[in-house]
């Protein structure tokens, strides 16, 4: 009698996750989605502000997005313009950086064009190219927004990391991205900034480590913007294992949102007898009435069997450590 009661528990333990990881029921797709929104040329001060970065960018409408993205970094060139006499000799700079004034230099321009490797036009003009993403825009000022869930392919302790950025950027993880199964309505109020990078800002955060459950989804947003000129951005993950991930592919992934892939959360009321999944019971329990409540996903999910006995389990929930 003692073990089929003790089977029987086990059966039915409830499992909660964490809020800060997800587990739709549909097929995923893999890679980011991506949107694309205005910023103004030379606007050096909105892209600082942390409001912006979080959901102000929202405010205006995209003007473009793209499905599948599965490596987030890119390194934008810039026009040079090599003679002074002539603006239409001039070359695309990959190795320059950005500068207020004019008589900026390009280090990797040929000699056979510039002996000094000075370039004699401003950069604070708009120039458009298809560096990003493959999709051909303002490279110069735009800002961008990139959604998706990130799968641990392991449990344990999970480092990310921004390198180059020019211009800004801000990462979001778990309930601070978004909404479980709401990742084309990003509504996070007040959402706490996981990473930062800002071009020659001091009080960036660029690298922290998290501990995530195997097999769990973990929603994450990334918003970038660049004012003027050239722009960057460098975004790697390091797993458990040690390996390092720049390519996506196999770990992010993006959910359709349709009521029916999206189902709503419970909770359960269980008899409160203190006894964990690996005891040993002696006499029949009483049993509580279980009653389960239904409410709209609100970033956690808990899945339970509301006619049988369930018992809570010490299961090692999600942990949001940072380090520095």
């Amino acid at each position: 009698m003692v073990g089929l009661i003790t089977s029987l528990l086990l059966s039915n333990v409830t499992f909660a996750c964490n809020s800060n990881s997800c587990s739709p029921n549909s097929e995923p797709t893999k890679g980011f989605n991506v949107k694309w929104f205005s910023y103004e040329l030379n606007d050096c001060e909105t892209y600082k502000d942390e409001e912006y970065m979080c959901s102000g960018y929202l405010e205006k409408t995209p003007y473009h997005s793209k499905c599948g993205v599965n490596t987030v970094n890119f390194k934008t060139g810039f026009p040079c313009n090599y003679n002074q006499e002539n603006d239409e000799e001039n070359f695309i700079c990959e190795c320059g950086c950005s500068g207020e004034n004019t008589g900026w230099t390009c280090p990797c321009a040929p000699s056979t064009v510039s002996d000094d490797h000075t370039c004699y036009n401003s950069q604070k003009e708009v120039f458009n190219a298809s560096y990003v993403y493959e999709y051909e825009t303002s490279v110069t000022n735009f800002t961008m927004e990139l959604t998706g869930y990130f799968k641990a392919p392991e449990a344990g302790s999970f480092t990310f990391n921004l390198g180059e950025t020019d211009g800004s950027t801000a990462v979001f993880f778990g309930k601070n991205a978004f909404q479980c199964c709401s990742q084309d309505e990003v509504s996070v109020e007040n959402p706490e900034i996981f990473l930062n990078g800002i071009k020659d800002h001091e009080n960036s955060c660029n690298e922290k480590s998290i501990e995530l459950d195997e097999g769990l989804y973990y929603p994450i947003r990334i918003t970038f913007a660049n004012a003027y000129a050239y722009s960057s951005l460098v975004f790697s993950a390091t797993l458990p294992c040690g390996k390092v991930i720049q390519d996506f592919t196999e770990y992010i992934f993006t959910f359709e949102q349709e009521d029916e892939h999206c189902p709503a959360s419970t909770t359960s009321s269980i008899f409160t007898s203190g006894i964990s999944a690996s005891s040993s019971i002696l006499t029949t329990p009483t049993i509580d009435s279980t009653t389960t409540t239904t409410n709209g996903w609100t970033g956690s999910y808990v899945s339970t069997y509301s006619t049988k006995v369930s018992v809570s389990t010490d299961r090692k929930s999600t942990r949001l450590n940072s380090s520095h």
